[in-house]
């Protein structure tokens, strides 16, 4: 297996998520996260080390394997960390902030965007079912999930775009002039350069207790599982 082949399917944690959203469309950013490094609460189920499985290739399924713990010195955030061979075989270390919180008993994370300018997060909904000793109770609601098994959702690209160019949640949205198609050589759709909400924290997390049973795409989850039990 070459270099390029191990680091195929993401270089960061955040290319893994556009990767999973591009069969269908751009991944929606958010200036502001829903918690920050004072708000946020720490969900110890997801502590421990995990494998992203890579459900859009069946034939020869990639997989990325990382851990999650909390930030040295602070009270509630975490941090997820993964090494990946990039070119002539070097191992380039990966971190990621992430910023956990719930909103009417469900759970959300914002993942600080690693790179570029600017400081940008990706929000996402998530359900993982009881762990931590039996402390969370699986509810009507997560039926099919286990503790070895964490599912993401994306926010739905169409929905925020509509919200936005109708003024109702506060943000931007550049249109590319020619839409990307899926083909051999680009195997993603792309018909914006970016959808980016710049609302408050506050303005946003309004906007999700009013929309929450649509506003993330459900039906195509960043499947992650567990590699070890959180306990030591």
């Amino acid at each position: 297996m070459t270099t390029s082949q191990r680091t195929a399917p993401t270089v960061t944690l955040w290319l893994l998520a556009v990767a999973v959203a591009g069969s269908g469309c751009t991944t929606v950013t958010s200036r502001h996260p829903l918690s920050d490094d004072k708000t946020s609460v720490i969900d110890k189920r997801l502590l421990g080390n995990w494998r992203f499985v890579d459900t859009e290739n069946k034939t020869d399924p990639q997989f990325s394997s990382f851990v999650v713990g909390r930030v040295k010195d602070t009270e509630n955030m975490l941090e997820l960390v993964f090494a990946d061979l990039v070119a002539d075989d070097l191992v380039e270390v990966n971190r990621l902030r992430l910023f956990p919180t719930s909103i009417n008993g469900k759970h959300y994370v914002s993942v600080r965007k690693p790179h570029g300018d600017g400081v940008e997060y990706v929000i996402c909904q998530y359900k993982l079912a009881k762990s931590d000793g039996g402390q969370y109770k699986l509810t009507e609601n997560d039926r099919g999930y286990d503790d070895d098994e964490l599912h993401l959702f994306l926010m739905t690209t169409k929905m925020i775009v509509g919200a936005i160019e109708g003024d109702k949640l506060t943000g931007s949205v550049r249109r590319l002039k020619k839409p990307l198609k899926r083909t051999a050589g680009n195997p993603f759709n792309a018909e914006y350069q970016y959808v980016r909400i710049t609302a408050t924290s506050e303005q946003l997390i309004a906007y999700i207790r009013k929309h929450e049973k649509n506003i993330f795409d459900t039906t195509r989850p960043i499947v992650l599982k567990r590699c070890t039990p959180i306990w030591r």
